[in-house]
């Protein structure tokens, strides 16, 4: 069996045969394709970067010195690339949520969900595998999280670039200056916030 792979990540494993007394092996693939930009060398390394991600059969023969060959099927599992997501703007809104925020990473495609900490997000838009579009949800309370990215290939790992800060609202109080009043004379005045 072939250990798993990642997409876009670089994939190496050496394949080796025992069997013909004239040695030196030969491998070539029999059948079947490997993932895209991966290759089978004649020394028997499969290696490169996978362009994409799936599950991928294949044969490889193998012919030794003295002309014999075997054979055996393989299959290779690529898995999706795990997101990362780098950096979020702006970096702060109130407690109240509906702040549009943009999110720049990587591996977004297929994205199922965004968090901010353990909220999902109001809601997003993957606008390309490197960015995304959300609105903060709502929160209890104030702070810093990170924004996590959940696709088909895992959720993203946390970086000091993914953080959120939930501010308490600005209380502005109106009016900003008060009319004079006058000794022995009724004043009123309203107060807005």
């Amino acid at each position: 069996t072939l250990p798993d792979g990642k997409q876009g990540v670089a994939y190496s494993q050496s394949l080796s045969a025992s069997g013909d007394q004239g040695g030196a092996y030969t491998f070539e693939l029999s059948t079947g394709a490997l993932p895209g930009g991966v290759t089978l060398g004649s020394d028997g390394t499969i290696s490169g970067i996978p362009t994409a991600d799936g599950t991928f059969g294949f044969g490889v023969s193998a012919t030794g010195a003295d002309n014999y060959t075997g054979s055996t099927n393989y299959t290779l599992h690529i898995d999706a690339p795990v997101p990362t997501a780098t950096a979020a703007r702006p970096t702060g809104g109130t407690v109240y949520g509906g702040t549009s925020l943009s999110i720049t990473g990587t591996g977004f495609t297929g994205a199922t969900a965004v968090y901010f900490g353990d909220l999902a997000a109001g809601s997003y838009t993957v606008n390309s595998d490197t960015s995304i579009t959300a609105l903060t949800p709502a929160a209890s309370s104030t702070g810093t999280v990170d924004i996590t990215v959940t696709p088909p290939g895992g959720v993203s790992a946390t970086n000091a670039g993914d953080q959120f800060t939930f501010n308490a609202p600005v209380i502005t109080v109106s009016p900003a200056t008060l009319p004079d009043g006058k000794q022995g004379v009724a004043y009123s005045q309203s107060l807005s916030a």
